[in-house]
């Protein structure tokens, strides 16, 4: 093979590689606007509400255990024994034995700037009742202790109580209870409670309890399944959830998700969840649970799948494959037809197509992903055409290059909207192209290739 066309192909290997530079300063500045995206979501968050979950209704129990430690000391004068008396203070946490919750969860898009983040106000009831067996089972320090119970309370834990939109309701065997600030949980101390002075401690049975509950949030809603039976229905306007946590919705005819909203149902029973058992955990002081982390969730997720930061991103992934088919594609045209094309050219038909990405990252952020896209690829291939139709020595040249990398803006299309059949679109995207590529150049005489004579065929 002769050195000029090694040199030549040395050469458009590292314009396309070089190309990659602008690529990475393009890729760089939408990281930058996504991380502008996740502080104006973090700041109408805390201005408006964060991410919520809700963890209960839960019945404590309080108490104080005084029991006494031996002590033994050597000395001098021999061992001395001391006894001192200790006190420990903790809670037993009586989950519901079954729970009913329904509720709508409302949605709207909070703008900042030219960012969006989706909020929602859930608007819910929970019923349930609660079992309390004929004796209280807890730790203890030793055998002789002494309990001393405190008053008992109904608490509703949750992330972020400024989400209420209102004050919550909660009932107690029919009667209305009086709400206080702090959920009185320590591994989840946000939210409310409501002190049952008058409840029967000591008392077995079962307490029908009722909890109405408006909540605003942003983008996730996260429950914990601390009943053991739960069966919850939920109703929303957003059309695109997503579903994660430890549970999905169960599966049927009731289950919808479309244009209009989305609907969905769980049931959850404690022998499928750790979170009761997690719950004893912390009753017993024996782990910390910091904010509920540590306990079975599942959650609802407003996703937007026109996030146009992420589809900016997924596009220049495939930049340098973009690049590298188009300068292949110039490549081969300028073996075929003996033209001499400069480096400098490649160079500006490769910038043209670095320009693309910036102009549809600019439009996106102003009118939908979409007409952003047909703007962007209508402009560069325009652009493209017009300056290769007279590089190329010839208008239909030009106009038939541009079609080419039209064809290629919209392959490149097609796999951004198809995100889970893109590795299949992409893998035959490629095989077509090395296909064509092949078959072109099948009688080519690479060794018959000379230097002098591209030169002496060069455009004026």
């Amino acid at each position: 093979m002769q050195k000029a066309l090694l040199f030549k192909i040395a050469i458009v290997l590292l314009l396309a590689v070089l190309i990659n530079i602008p690529l990475g300063m393009m890729n760089k500045l939408v990281y930058e606007r996504q991380s502008r995206q996740s502080q104006v979501s973090a700041d109408i968050a805390n201005s408006y509400a964060e991410p919520q979950f809700i963890a209960g209704p839960l019945l404590v129990f309080p108490y104080t255990e005084e029991y006494s430690e031996t002590q033994e000391a050597g000395g001098e004068n021999g061992s001395t024994t001391r006894t001192r008396i200790k006190h420990h203070t903790s809670a037993i946490f009586l989950p519901p034995r079954t729970l009913t919750a329904k509720g709508s969860l409302a949605t709207e898009i909070k703008k900042r700037s030219l960012f969006e983040v989706p909020v929602y106000t859930l608007d819910s009831t929970w019923e349930g009742a609660f079992e309390i067996p004929k004796e209280l089972v807890y730790p203890r320090h030793a055998g002789n202790s002494r309990v001393t119970w405190g008053t008992p309370y109904l608490s509703l834990p949750v992330k972020d109580p400024r989400g209420f939109a209102s004050a919550p309701l909660m009932e107690m065997d029919g009667k209305t209870l009086t709400l206080e600030q702090g959920s009185g949980v320590f591994f989840a101390p946000n939210g409310v409670k409501a002190t049952l002075n008058e409840f029967p401690l000591k008392q077995a049975g079962s307490h029908q309890f009722k909890l109405t509950l408006k909540l605003r949030g942003t983008t996730q809603l996260k429950v914990i399944p601390l009943a053991d039976n739960l069966n919850m229905e939920l109703l929303s306007n957003w059309p695109h959830p997503g579903f994660e946590g430890r549970y999905l919705p169960i599966p049927g005819a009731d289950q919808h998700v479309g244009a209009d909203g989305f609907k969905a149902k769980w049931e959850i029973s404690s022998l499928a969840t750790n979170a009761p058992y997690r719950l004893l955990e912390a009753s017993a002081n024996l782990k910390s649970c910091a904010n509920a982390a540590c306990l079975d969730s599942f959650d609802v997720r407003l996703v937007n799948p026109g996030n146009i930061y992420q589809q900016s991103d997924r596009a220049l992934k495939y930049g340098f494959l973009f690049i590298g088919i188009t300068f292949m594609a110039f490549f081969l045209f300028e073996m075929l037809k003996r033209l001499a094309i400069h480096p400098a050219q490649y160079t500006l038909v490769g910038l043209a197509q670095a320009m693309f990405f910036l102009l549809l990252l600019s439009l996106s952020e102003h009118i939908a992903f979409t007409t952003a896209y047909l703007i962007a690829a209508t402009a560069c291939v325009v652009l493209v055409g017009y300056y290769l139709g007279h590089v190329m020595q010839g208008a239909w040249r030009g106009a038939g290059f541009a079609a080419l990398l039209g064809a290629c803006y919209a392959a490149l299309y097609g796999l951004l909207i198809s995100e889970d059949n893109a590795l299949l679109m992409g893998s035959l995207l490629l095989f077509i192209l090395l296909a064509v590529a092949m078959v072109v150049t099948r009688k080519f005489d690479w060794y018959g290739i000379t230097a002098p004579k591209i030169i002496s065929e060069a455009a004026p």
